[in-house]
């Protein structure tokens, strides 16, 4: 007798189908190493987005101190550097070849994209605003005039080192051209660098002078400059009408007055009884006459006035022989303490921040000492 099969209740069992009804592959474990690649992707795409999230918050960051700082300088430590190097006098003038006189400087760089971080994060940079630095000249003209600063603070460290050892001394003063205002008489006659000597033939000493002087004339009055192209350079006279603008007197009632539409400065070129010359290429602005002044008074001395030490001085010079304050000293210091000095000489008028933050640069290898003249 043939064996019937069991009844299942009319479930048709198909090949791979379990009597639930259900896929029995359903039922079979998953395999682990794709649960790993699934779990490593999920991982990978989280760190991915948070890596992205803090690139953007960084670049965003970047840019937003770019931004912040794009109308700064930023201030750095420039070198110390031997002064008598740099300074020429007539052989048998000369006692001493070398100097251990050392002067300093500062760098100076335009904010971009790529320094603004590492100098944000250099202890020894200082961001300035660029108003603080330019006052009212235009980049452009920084150079020229920080240059010319330069050539006065060799003139008056030239004049005050040969009075302080005892030589005479005169001095031809006028008024340097910094810049001329387009369309003036200014433009038209003179150039940057020109510098005024006289006008209608009386001398012109500062550029103050000039502008006391300009006052007793009319606008539309023809007058006569002396004047010399340039430091050194040749010398011309010119005669023009003066320009006119419109400006308001004590009472606020707008007056026209004379003017010739020329930026001036102070200038005055000493007439020295031999020959000195200073190369300042390189280096700018007043602050190096101290060093100047001493490094001269060093050439021309029999004795060693730095007593073996090395020195490094700053300050810029006043015709009167005071040492007036000047920007950077922390930075400064910085340059001198890496070029080994032991003692840096420094403006007594110096403001107490700058005076605290560079004797904290300095630490204990420098010495810092507080001038207030060269005597």
């Amino acid at each position: 007798m043939d064996e019937q099969p069991p009844d299942l209740g009319g479930v048709e069992i198909s090949p791979g189908q379990s009597s639930s009804g259900q896929n029995s592959d359903d039922n079979a474990p998953e395999n682990p190493v794709e649960q790993n690649h699934q779990k490593l992707r999920g991982r990978f795409l989280a760190a991915l987005v948070a890596v992205l999230v803090v690139a953007i918050l960084l670049f965003v960051g970047w840019v937003g101190l770019f931004i912040h700082y794009k109308n700064y300088y930023a201030m750095g430590p420039g070198q110390a550097q031997p002064v008598g190097s740099l300074i020429t006098t007539p052989k048998q003038m000369t006692k001493h070849e070398r100097s251990n006189f050392l002067l300093t400087d500062v760098t100076l760089e335009t904010i971009s994209m790529g320094n603004v971080i590492g100098n944000l994060l250099d202890p020894h940079v200082q961001m300035v605003k660029a108003a603080e630095i330019l006052g009212p000249l235009t980049p452009s003209q920084l150079i020229p005039v920080s240059n010319q600063e330069m050539s006065g603070s060799q003139d008056v460290a030239e004049t005050l080192a040969l009075q302080h050892l005892g030589y005479n001394v005169k001095e031809i003063s006028g008024a340097y051209v910094v810049g001329v205002q387009a369309g003036t008489p200014a433009a038209k006659y003179f150039d940057q660098g020109a510098i005024l000597i006289s006008l209608d033939g009386k001398p012109i000493a500062s550029a103050e002078q000039l502008v006391s002087m300009l006052s007793a004339y009319k606008p539309g009055q023809s007058v006569n400059f002396k004047y010399e192209t340039s430091v050194g350079g040749s010398q011309k006279s010119i005669s023009f009408n003066l320009g006119s603008k419109s400006v308001k007197d004590g009472s606020g009632k707008v007056v026209n007055k004379a003017f010739i539409g020329a930026e001036v400065s102070d200038f005055t070129v000493p007439q020295l009884p031999f020959p000195v010359s200073i190369n300042s290429e390189g280096i700018g602005g007043p602050s190096a006459g101290l060093s100047f002044t001493l490094g001269i008074i060093d050439r021309l001395s029999t004795g060693d006035i730095a007593g073996g030490r090395t020195i490094a001085a700053t300050g810029e010079m006043a015709p009167d022989g005071t040492v007036k304050p000047i920007g950077g000293l922390p930075q400064k210091t910085v340059a001198v303490r890496n070029a080994g000095a032991s003692i840096f000489f420094v403006p007594q008028g110096q403001s107490a921040s700058d005076y605290s933050q560079s004797e904290k640069f300095a630490g204990k290898a420098v010495k810092i000492v507080r001038v207030s003249s060269i005597d």
